[in-house]
């Protein structure tokens, strides 16, 4: 296994510590890991074993933690100063893609990182699948006003079939379930090999329209003579 090279890099006017293993040519892509609240870089290196013989692996002190700087105002620890910081670590190592790792509060400065930068993270994130892509697309076909009133039915058990149904049209509008079903953390491995039945959702709109007013405002009347 390769050495460890310990480095100080100053980016966004503070000083960020790294601890890198392995070596990647510049412009190449590299595995970023941030630890958690109480923890450092040097107690993340448990995981080399896991980036043995992959691209360079860079264990990050986040500020105010470890051999980083820890500044006493406040401005520097927000989370868009940290997305900055780590923007500049990457330009610093010249990675241009990067898979990010990230426990407890460093997974909340990765995932800040990955939406305000996505073009610089690795199209599959440890496996994680395509979430930001999900994300967004969700974000596209669902209205946030009519997202906040579903949840709120949700909340109070309100929630009728003609809710679902809409749902279901919204959805649809996302694209084939093949290719969302593939976004989803783990679901592209899984069903691998299976065929994905496009016409389910249809059928299910189908039964939906079938009811009546009352019953798809009060499926509780329904009964097997249904």
């Amino acid at each position: 296994m390769s050495p460890v090279l310990e480095r100080s890099l100053r980016v966004d006017d503070v000083t960020i510590a790294v601890h890198s293993r392995g070596g990647s040519a510049p412009g190449g892509s590299c595995a970023l890991v941030l630890h958690g609240f109480t923890g450092c870089g040097r107690s993340m290196r448990v995981l080399d074993p896991a980036f043995a013989g992959g691209d360079a692996v860079h264990y990050l002190d986040l500020i105010g933690h470890g051999d980083s700087d820890a500044p006493a105002e406040l401005a520097p620890y927000t989370m868009q100063r940290c997305t900055a910081q780590l923007l500049g670590v990457l330009e610093a190592l010249e990675a241009r893609r990067v898979h990010l790792v990230g426990y407890s509060m460093g997974g909340r400065a990765a995932l800040s990182l990955a939406v305000a930068h996505p073009e610089r993270i690795a199209s599959r994130i440890l496996g994680m699948g395509d979430v930001l892509s999900l994300v967004e697309k969700a974000e596209a076909a669902f209205d946030k006003d009519q997202a906040r009133n579903m949840e709120e039915k949700l909340r109070k058990q309100s929630f009728t079939f003609d809710d679902f149904a809409t749902q279901l049209q919204a959805v649809k509008k996302m694209g084939p379930l093949d290719q969302l079903l593939g976004m989803i953390p783990g679901a592209g491995k899984a069903l691998q090999g299976q065929q994905i039945d496009e016409g389910a959702l249809g059928q299910v709109e189908a039964i939906i329209s079938s009811m009546t007013r009352a019953e798809r405002t009060r499926p509780q009347i329904l009964n097997g003579s249904r």
